[in-house]
């Protein structure tokens, strides 16, 4: 066994990242926690919208299937809104999506890593090929 030393070990300067890299990194960084934000703002202000709702029909309004609004009451006094119909379908068209979603999007990152040949893309639009292509 090797004992560990408290030697620190030196990284090349190609190896590091240089200030347009920090630069994205941060930028990225700062976009991916700002749409989280959002999307919870957004969850935050939902819920809360459908307090009263909640209050008033109670569960229904989750797990009821009848759309009653009632236009000749006043204030939409016994009007019945059921919105399971439509949490149901989110629920069962999201694993469609992704059934559909995943292996087309990992059949184009094969395609695109393993077996497009980059010098004739470049070739076939006039650029000049990649000299780091040809070392491998």
């Amino acid at each position: 066994m090797s004992m560990a030393t408290n030697e620190k070990r030196v990284i090349p300067k190609s190896a590091q990242f240089n200030s347009g890299d920090r630069l994205f990194n941060r930028a990225v960084t700062i976009a991916a926690f700002t749409s989280l934000a959002v999307l919870a703002g957004i969850a935050i202000f939902l819920g809360l919208q459908m307090i009263p709702v909640v209050q008033e029909q109670g569960l229904f309004f989750i797990f009821g299937s009848d759309w009653q609004m009632s236009s000749d009451v006043a204030g939409g006094e016994g009007a019945r809104a059921g919105i399971w119909p439509m949490v149901w379908g989110s629920i069962l068209i999201s694993p469609i999506g992704l059934i559909i979603a995943v292996p087309t999007s990992l059949l184009l990152a094969i395609f695109i890593v393993f077996l497009v040949d980059r010098n004739s893309l470049f070739q076939r639009r006039g650029r000049a090929p990649d000299k780091s292509a040809e070392k491998h």
